[in-house]
C-alpha cells in the first residue's frame, strides 16, 4: 500500500466460483474477435466491513471488443492536479448519470463510473508542468466525464458530455 503497510486481501467466493464475466460476445463463424479485460482497481478494492485494516476484492472488470472501442484523453490544469490534499482522477459515467462516489457494497451500482483514470504528471521539463489522463477501451457511445480530487466531489457537478467513437480519441480537458 502507499502507506507502506501490508494488508490481507479477501476475495468473497473466490475459492468456490473463481472469476465470472457476465457480458456476452459473438464470435463470427470462422472468424475472430479481439477482447480486452479492463480491471479497475479503484472500484475493485474496498474496505472489508468489520475486518479493518484488511481489504476486500470485488473484481470490477469490463470486457470490451477492441473494434467497438475508443479512447478518452485530456489535459488537467496544474492548479487542479496539484491542489492541496488532492489525489487527482477523472471518472467516466454512463450518459445521463450525475457524477457520484463509488459505492462500496456488494451490489453492482449502475450509477458507479464505468471507468476511472489517475491524472499523471506528463511534464517534459522541470520548468513546465503538465498533467493529463487517458482512459482506453470505452465502448462507442455517450458518457459524462468529471474531475475529482477525492472521489466524492466532482467538477463540473453535472459532468461534461463526451461522445466516444470507435478507434478514435475523444478529448475532454479540465483546464
Amino acid at each position: 500500500m502507499n502507506d507502506g503497510g501490508v494488508y490481507n486481501l479477501y476475495v468473497p467466493s473466490g475459492a468456490e466460483s473463481g472469476l465470472k464475466l457476465n457480458r456476452g460476445f459473438n464470435v463470427p463463424a470462422n472468424g475472430q474477435i479481439y477482447l480486452t479485460a479492463d480491471f479497475d482497481l479503484r472500484q475493485s478494492i474496498t474496505e472489508a466491513p468489520g475486518q479493518a485494516p484488511d481489504l476486500k476484492l470485488r473484481p470490477t472488470i469490463r470486457l470490451v471488443e477492441i473494434n467497438d472501442a475508443g479512447t478518452l484523453a485530456g489535459a488537467v490544469a496544474v492548479e487542479r492536479a496539484t491542489a492541496e490534499n488532492c489525489a487527482p482522477a477523472v471518472f467516466v459515467f454512463n450518459d445521463g448519470v450525475t457524477p457520484n462516489a463509488i459505492e462500496t457494497g456488494d451490489v453492482l451500482d449502475l450509477n458507479d463510473p464505468v471507468a476511472t483514470a489517475t491524472v499523471q504528471d506528463v511534464s517534459l521539463t522541470q520548468d513546465m508542468s503538465a498533467y493529463a489522463y487517458k482512459v482506453g477501451f470505452l465502448l462507442e457511445g455517450d458518457y459524462e466525464v468529471a474531475f475529482t480530487c477525492d472521489g466524492e466531489s466532482f467538477e463540473p457537478i453535472e459532468g461534461t458530455p463526451a461522445t466516444i467513437v470507435a478507434r478514435e480519441t475523444t478529448t475532454v480537458d479540465f483546464l
